[in-house]
């Protein structure tokens, strides 16, 4: 490992931007690892005995203050809370790409009493309309016990529009040879 070298620097010429600031300097910065260094990484092993190497320790993220620990929650994730203690902490609402969705900042109770920490992000029907009505009726945005964590409604659609089909509609699309996807729909599970 060679020891760190000062960044170049890099300037932009009026010709190469018209109108924009004709000289700009990048922020000097120390590298610690060399071409030769990197491309030596053949595997995860390599590359943390090379962090360590250079700085002594690898730190976790989130073990630092950077770091929360929790985790976007994704829909084998989501799975795998179905009928698990859930404390909804709080949420807030967000403009998508598809439109509105809720991100919710959850803590589920472990078998063992830890807790594991998740971002809940809802736009469908289920879980964000849920949030939403109790929001409306209670005049907040957490503090909502889960006891029976998330349940979650699997659909077949139209793989064209995403749009579900019922059971009966369901035959007619095989028989025309026409494909078809599955869906999925989180709700929170509101039973006792």
């Amino acid at each position: 490992m060679a020891p760190p070298k000062k960044a170049q620097t890099a300037t932009t010429s009026e010709t190469e931007f018209p109108g924009q600031v004709t000289e700009a300097e990048l922020v000097p910065a120390e590298t610690r690892f060399d071409k030769q260094d990197r491309t030596e990484i053949q595997s995860w092993d390599d590359a943390l005995a090379l962090a360590r190497q250079a700085y002594g320790t690898v730190l976790n993220i989130h073990e630092t203050e950077l770091g929360d620990g929790f985790r976007v929650a994704n829909e084998e994730d989501e799975r795998r809370l179905i009928g698990v203690p859930l404390m909804l902490l709080e949420w807030r609402w967000n403009d998508g790409d598809f439109g509105e969705f809720v991100s919710i900042v959850a803590v589920a109770q472990g078998a063992d009493g830890q807790a594991t920490k998740w971002i809940l992000n809802d736009g469908s029907t289920g879980i964000r309309e849920q949030v939403r009505d109790f929001e409306t009726k209670y005049g907040r945005n957490g503090g909502l016990m889960v006891r029976q964590g998330l349940r979650v409604s699997d659909y077949t659609t139209d793989l064209d529009t995403g749009k579900p089909i019922n059971k009966k509609d369901l035959v007619e699309y095989h028989k025309e040879g026409k494909k078809t996807g599955k869906g999925y729909t989180f709700y929170l599970d509101t039973s006792a």
